[in-house]
């Protein structure tokens, strides 16, 4: 029997039950909390009753049913769901049975408490005096499930759009992928409508990426600017 070299080897991970498709996300950053709605576009590789997504000390809002990918649905279908605590896991019953090949989507709303010593998730930064509190994030390696429900897995690879909502205070609000010109023609936050003492900009990923790759920062810095060709 030959010894085994390294701890994990390609074939101890197998295809996973879905394919992740894309991530719309909604990150609003309020005084004690963070506040997170994601809509995941999913693809069956196989029949489903259920999925189970990762999530680590989070306060689940709602969970629900939004269709498939061709439906335009704003209000969705609640979905009772079982939240497993003690084993970071999230059970979401279908409607209905799924077959291979089928896409739907399902949108979380939950929230996530940023801790001071836990550099995992969502967590505060030191803060400049007389700035608001700065978060940073860390998802290496399963950090994204304390920020909101997800597969928390490398084979998890997808697309992403994030919008951040701040205090207007904060000098930068930061994501992966490039800022959305359509929502932030200038390339910088704009006030929210209706209530200029918030900001938003949106950041579009267009390369597929893991989960723990995943960065959110709100804060305020000073800038080094340069241009390259």
């Amino acid at each position: 029997m030959t010894e085994q070299v390294y701890r994990y080897k390609r074939e101890n991970f197998g295809e996973l039950p879905v394919k992740l498709n894309r991530l719309t996300i909604y990150l609003n950053f309020l005084d004690d909390f963070v506040e997170a709605t994601n809509v995941l576009d999913i693809t069956a590789r196989q029949s489903l009753e259920r999925i189970e997504l990762d999530a680590k000390n989070l306060e689940i809002i709602k969970i629900e049913w939004m269709g498939n990918s061709n439906e335009v649905v704003k209000s969705g279908r609640l979905i009772n769901y079982d939240y497993r605590v003690k084993e970071d896991k999230i059970i979401i019953p279908l409607p209905h049975r799924v077959n291979p090949g089928d896409q739907f989507r399902i949108r979380t709303v939950t929230r996530c408490i940023p801790s001071d010593h836990i550099l995992e998730g969502i967590y505060k930064d030191a803060t400049p005096p007389g700035a608001p509190q700065q978060y940073m994030s860390q998802c290496q390696q399963w950090g994204f499930q304390r920020i909101m429900p997800i597969y928390d897995d490398c084979r998890a690879k997808c697309t992403m759009t994030t919008t951040i909502e701040a205090d207007a205070r904060y000098s930068h609000l930061i994501s992966n992928g490039n800022i959305s010109r359509e929502l932030n023609p200038q390339g910088k936050p704009i006030p929210k409508p209706g209530d200029t003492s918030r900001q938003i900009i949106r950041y579009e990923n267009a390369v597929p990426i893991a989960p723990y790759l995943f960065l959110v920062c709100v804060g305020t810095w000073d800038m080094l600017v340069d241009k390259v060709t």
